[in-house]
């Protein structure tokens, strides 16, 4: 943190002290200090719950074609535009939290898009006809979106580096995925007769909700308690507000952690100098100036192919098995419990890629994000044409599953843990904005899967002379392609970085 175009080097001496060079501290080497304890618990367990939320909002409509046929009288289209909604709301929501997060704090962004999540998701639940619902599905992936980049910005900026692969990656990772599979199990209760559900859809709509709900009740214990509250970034404070609010919230955590003594009140902070012109700029006119550039642009088409594969995944499974359900031709049609049993067991991949992912990052030191990152979407690429083929050859074989299985968790790793890789190549003061632009972006590319993957199926049932469509499912072919392409992006185009651009000024050198 040491102020842009200073000759002196820092004494080694206050460098493992934790000191500036004006004797002040860092604020990473004071987070490192604190620790780990139950301030971040409060941060990790707030995210958790609306992370949670998020991920079984994402994936729930995948699972209501049937339903929602029957009472509100919609296609397979009307209910593929849903998904398409929320895609498109997250994608808005992304880049107005990003902004928000940095202009106004990561905390408070955070609360008012989860009391919105929590409004809208209920609101979905009533809603009484297709439009209206269509709606409140937009208005909600907004909400949605819009907690993200501050989330994950205030995760990595809290958390000592000695955790921060298991809790700020993995942990964030695993929480969305049993979102997803909450919504598997619940699902399992649908049922095309209404008479013959244990749930209805309203209720299931309702019931993602809770975890929204619970938040904006943590929120408020919060408000009423400060000692519960959980802190601003001490970063974000720093640069907005200067050292003494960024000192005071320092305090506030290691009290919190039981470590006073590490961290005594009105203890100095070191300051980043800030050019006259970053400080007056819109945020999202830095991402345009090199050396941002490259890194926005890239990190954007490559997590758009991850995003399209990934959520394109999703849909494409439900949607192949429900056909099954209803193909008289087949010899021994499936039934609707094993088409959601199915669905269940798919849907656990998520969770031991993440765990996984970050036990081997926390635990092995030579192994970085990156590294992870790349040979978790090689992987997606081979996985994803090979169990397209057995999909097409040898649907009910145990390896086409086991494959499908290995497809959903690194297509989820992959497109997830990318995000914090290029989340690492931006600076604090900017940040949540560039986290924004880099995954706002991907989702209105990913909101148009539902419609392409239906077309590609509706062509190759009608052209079934094309070679690729006789060798696997043509939206798997197109998974693998897409995975191969941001594979060599992200190796040739998106530098690699010994560490991540945590300190504002001094970046340029540690570009070069």
């Amino acid at each position: 943190f040491c102020g842009r175009g200073m000759s002196v080097e820092p004494d080694p001496s206050r460098r493992e002290a934790g000191m500036g060079t004006n004797g002040a501290m860092n604020v990473g080497d004071a987070i490192e200090r604190v620790g780990l304890g139950f301030g971040q618990y409060l941060i990790i367990f707030g995210s958790a719950i609306s992370l949670l939320g998020e991920g079984m909002q994402l994936v729930v409509m995948f699972y209501l074609n049937d339903t929602l046929n029957g009472e509100l009288g919609t296609s397979d289209l009307k209910v593929g535009w849903l998904d398409t909604a929320i895609l498109v709301g997250l994608g808005i929501g992304c880049f107005a939290g990003g902004s928000c997060a940095d202009a106004f704090g990561r905390k408070g962004t955070l609360q008012v898009a989860n009391l919105f999540s929590a409004m809208l998701g209920v609101a979905s639940a009533f809603a009484p006809n297709w439009v209206i619902l269509l709606i409140c599905r937009f208005s909600l992936g907004i909400a949605l979106g819009a907690f993200i980049p501050g989330c994950v910005s205030l995760l990595m900026e809290t958390i000592p580096s000695a955790h921060r692969s298991l809790v700020g990656i993995a942990l964030p990772i695993a929480l969305g995925a049993s979102g997803k599979i909450l919504v598997a199990l619940l699902a399992d209760l649908l049922h095309e007769d209404p008479s013959q559900a244990y749930l209805d859809w309203r209720t299931l709509l309702f019931v993602c909700s809770v975890p929204d709900l619970v938040g904006v009740v943590l929120d408020i214990i919060g408000m009423l308690f400060p000692s519960l509250s959980t802190i601003e970034s001490p970063h974000w404070l720093l640069i907005h507000h200067g050292s003494v609010e960024a000192s005071d919230e320092l305090r506030r955590l290691a009290e919190q952690n039981g470590k006073g003594s590490e961290f005594p009140k009105g203890t100095a902070l070191s300051t980043p100098e800030k050019h006259e012109k970053e400080e007056t700029e819109l945020h999202y006119l830095a991402l345009l100036r090199s050396p941002w550039a490259s890194p926005a642009f890239t990190g954007a088409i490559a997590q758009s192919l991850l995003a399209f594969t990934y959520f394109g995944f999703l849909f494409a499974i439900p949607m192949h098995l429900t056909s099954w359900v209803h193909d008289e031709s087949r010899a021994e049609p499936w039934t609707e419990q094993e088409r959601d049993t199915a669905l269940v067991v798919i849907s656990l991949a998520e969770l031991p890629a993440a765990l996984v992912a970050g036990l081997v990052l926390t635990h092995v030191s030579e192994v970085k994000v990156r590294d992870v990152v790349i040979w978790s979407i090689a992987l997606l690429a081979v996985t994803s044409f090979i169990f397209g083929g057995s999909l097409l050859h040898i649907p009910e074989h145990p390896m086409t599953w086991i494959f499908g299985f290995l497809t959903r968790g690194l297509a989820s790793l992959a497109f997830e843990i990318s995000m914090v890789h290029i989340a690492e190549e931006f600076p604090h003061r900017f940040r949540a904005t560039a986290l924004s632009a880099v995954e706002g972006f991907p989702r209105f590319v990913a909101a148009f899967s539902p419609e392409i993957i239906l077309s590609l199926q509706r062509y190759a049932s009608v052209d079934t002379s094309t070679a690729w469509f006789q060798v696997a499912e043509p939206e798997f072919i197109v998974f693998s392609v897409l995975a191969s392409i941001a594979l060599v992006i992200i190796v040739v185009l998106l530098p690699a970085q010994e560490k991540g651009l945590d300190q504002d000024g001094g970046t340029e050198p540690l570009l070069d």
